[in-house]
């Protein structure tokens, strides 16, 4: 492990910096998804590219906690008090989780749909269906996980308020 610095390192911030235009184009691409009328063509394009980038996102954050436990953040501020201190820690958790569960939320509720889509990422790579919600081997489960993810759908305003 290194020690820490003054400032994140550069394949941290690098990791940074991808998963957030990662998740602002999902964002994008979502809105554009459920409100345009488009083509049904051009709307199955785009769900697999959502899904794709969703799977490359999930390896990102993956590659980004290995990284993280590797390499120390650097120290907080003497100013800063411990409960903000503490704060900080668990906004910074938080955030850290609510990157690994809205990609596995949304392989989640593909593997359990009544549709039945496959998954080819970026047109190339067959992705399974998470095995233990394949719609061939337990029937449509999207019900029942909805009401799991909501409250994770809703944590990065949870943390936005919780941190003003």
């Amino acid at each position: 492990m290194t020690t820490s610095s003054e400032r994140y390192g550069a394949v941290a911030m690098i990791l940074h910096w991808i998963m957030a235009l990662g998740i602002l184009f999902m964002l994008g691409l979502g809105l554009v998804m459920v409100h345009g009328s488009l083509d049904p063509g051009i709307m199955y394009r785009l769900f697999q590219l959502h899904k794709s980038i969703g799977i490359t996102l999930l390896a990102v954050a993956l590659l980004r906690v290995v990284w993280r436990f590797l390499h120390h953040p650097p120290a907080f501020p003497a100013s800063m008090s411990l409960g903000e201190i503490r704060l900080a820690k668990l906004g910074h958790a938080l955030l850290y989780m609510e990157l690994f569960f809205m990609p596995l939320s949304g392989w989640a509720l593909v593997s359990s749909s009544v549709f039945a889509i496959p998954t080819v990422l970026y047109g190339i790579v067959p992705w399974p269906d998470l095995p233990f919600l394949s719609i061939s081997q337990t029937g449509s489960r999207s019900k029942m996980l909805l009401p799991c993810c909501m409250p994770m759908a809703l944590m990065p305003s949870l943390q936005w308020w919780v941190c003003i």
